[in-house]
């Protein structure tokens, strides 16, 4: 089966791509704006700026895949959830399904986000918790769930639309709270934090993604999974370990006035996601020391290049 991966360059691609040559089933493919000589010799990388349609048509049209995992998306963090380039990328991810049908493509795998269901401390289940996203990133991986939907109906080939909750692991932009605290440990100097004692967020290691996304390719499941760990972190305490872990403790500075913060519960619901894969599978977040990820080589490494 001839498998393109899109995004394939970001944390998620890589890991995923990763697993596919450890897997050594399909034809991988991949593509990026950037030109990429993968470490894998069986990989053929396309250089595709996926905003502009016909560049996407050639691609489609020329390599004729049977299955897309679709990850490419804007790089943003903290404080771009509303930027107009998801719109952008919206039209794109509309297109691309739409050229895939136009080949006979048999199965599509997008990439959604928690920030598609309703803003709220609740714990998030597929088709059951409510779907208003007050932030246009959310809005626009909504609409195009929808959108693909409806096209894979016409089009006649399967769509998983996998949900992801906070991804933590190896080459993430250094943006958002956590970014912004291994890069202030990383570089030596303070972090202020104004999180509250309270608030847990869902995560999931990119590793473990990789496994997902390449086990969900050929299983042939549809709609929509939400494709969490199952475990929150109580993030302040996240960042505060890492800070003492890297003997960076001095650097801390905690403005947090307790219960005056609002407290965030980030969690999706697993359930469904454990029916289908099983209780045994190994999140490696559940294990794997916090420690670890302040090597160069592995956590937020782009930020010291």
């Amino acid at each position: 089966m001839k498998v393109l991966i899109t995004g394939a360059t970001g944390a998620i691609g890589r890991a995923v791509v990763k697993e596919f040559v450890k897997q050594n089933i399909h034809e991988i493919y991949t593509c990026s704006q950037n030109k990429v000589i993968w470490d894998y010799g069986s990989i053929t990388h396309f250089k595709v700026n996926l905003l502009l349609n016909n560049e996407i048509e050639k691609l489609i049209y020329t390599l004729r895949p049977n299955c897309i995992i679709h990850l490419a998306w804007c790089s943003f963090g903290s404080g771009t959830n509303d930027i107009p380039q998801h719109i952008k990328w919206l039209k794109s991810g509309i297109t691309l399904a739409e050229k895939f049908a136009d080949v006979g493509g048999k199965r599509f795998i997008g990439c959604g986000t928690l920030q598609e269901y309703s803003s709220g401390n609740y714990e998030r289940i597929e088709y059951i918790s409510p779907t208003e996203p007050n932030q246009l990133y959310g809005s626009c991986k909504l609409s195009l769930y929808h959108a693909i939907k409806s096209i894979a109906k016409i089009g006649g080939f399967s769509f998983l639309w996998p949900r992801l909750p906070y991804v933590i692991g190896n080459g993430l932009s250094p943006k958002g709270v956590l970014g912004e605290a291994v890069t202030a440990i990383l570089q030596k100097r303070m972090f202020c934090t104004r999180v509250s004692d309270r608030s847990e967020f869902d995560v999931i290691d990119t590793e473990d993604l990789g496994k997902l996304f390449c086990l969900f390719a050929d299983n042939g499941e549809n709609g929509i999974v939400n494709f969490s760990s199952g475990r929150t972190v109580k993030i302040k305490s996240f960042i505060q370990k890492m800070f003492t872990d890297s003997n960076s403790q001095q650097f801390f500075l905690d403005e947090a006035e307790g219960e005056s913060i609002n407290p965030q519960f980030l969690k999706l619901n697993n359930t469904k996601l454990l029916s289908i894969i099983g209780n045994n599978y190994p999140f490696s977040m559940v294990e794997r020391k916090i420690n670890s990820y302040l090597k160069k080589d592995t956590f937020f490494s782009k930020i010291t290049e």
